[in-house]
């Protein structure tokens, strides 16, 4: 299954109690974003309760900035620095609620400049924190075809995998790929309308980007990270929007269930009314736990 872009906060209330917020507690929202939960989170804390919002994009300042509360802690960051930060403020072990929501915003998809978006022309870039990295028409200019088919097929499902890495990597030849429509084209060419729903470059742009900002392994770390984090009865919370991701976070909850470290809770969906409304939220599965 196929990304679908977040707009607006996915299941909100629900992820919202899904934490159990006490008053009085220590949080951190591994996704700042736009700062959606950030709000709710803190609107539910005392004066004695803390909030840590990272994000790995550092455009997302600029909505930090308005938050004005001396709870709340803005910090640039992947996943895989977390625990650094989590170490300095001796917080390993004393949070009560973490929330990561593994879906793309819209102010992201929304600058052309970022290049995640098929619609908008842009450079095509895809990477999440543009200060460091490889972007996305570098990569393609160098990798094999195989490399390109393997990508393709591993992070998008894309069913066409063998027949869009060739074709990418013919059109490179004659005319090299730095923008999003020129990579769009080259596989709407192979690609066709599915239902008239889906674009035919949906699946090949989510691989590329998950490759490019290494995104599996970095979810991976951050739910390791997240069990040593919480402390007893903390709740983790995870908003994903595709099977690939699901899968992850299932296995680490389960496997942790077996353990017996967690404590799962019935995963939810949107309803009918929410996903009629918000579009991107149809795909959404909200995962959560509880540390025993």
């Amino acid at each position: 299954m196929c990304y679908y872009y977040q707009h607006s906060p996915v299941l909100l209330h629900e992820s919202i109690e899904a934490l159990n917020i006490r008053p009085n507690g220590i949080y951190l929202d591994c996704t700042f974003g736009m700062g959606g939960h950030s709000k709710h989170i803190l609107s539910k804390l005392y004066k004695g309760g803390k909030l840590l919002s990272f994000d790995c994009d550092p455009e997302t300042y600029v909505y930090s900035k308005a938050i004005c509360d001396n709870r709340f802690y803005y910090i640039h960051s992947s996943f895989s620095n977390i625990y650094n930060y989590l170490l300095a403020f001796n917080l390993i072990g004393n949070v009560d609620g973490i929330i990561i929501d593994l879906g793309i915003s819209s102010h992201q998809l929304s600058n052309s400049e970022r290049g995640f978006s098929f619609y908008n022309d842009g450079p095509l870039d895809m990477r999440m924190d543009n200060t460091r990295g490889k972007p996305l028409f570098d990569w393609l200019v160098s990798a094999k075809e195989y490399e390109v088919n393997s990508i393709l097929k591993s992070f998008g499902d894309e069913k066409h995998s063998i027949y869009i890495s060739k074709n990418i990597k013919a059109y490179i030849e004659k005319n090299r790929i730095t923008r999003t429509k020129e990579l769009s084209k080259a596989i709407s060419t192979v690609n066709s309308w599915h239902n008239n729903k889906t674009h035919p470059a949906t699946c090949s742009f989510q691989a590329f980007r998950v490759y490019i900002n290494n995104e599996l392994e970095e979810i991976k770390t951050i739910l390791t990270i997240s069990l040593a984090a919480l402390s007893k009865h903390g709740r983790l919370v995870v908003l994903s929007y595709n099977s690939i991701e699901d899968k992850l976070v299932k296995a680490f909850i389960y496997n942790n269930i077996h353990k017996c470290i967690l404590k799962s809770f019935s995963k939810i969906k949107p309803s009918k009314q929410e996903a009629n409304y918000n579009y991107s939220s149809r795909s959404a599965v909200l995962r959560f736990a509880e540390k025993i």
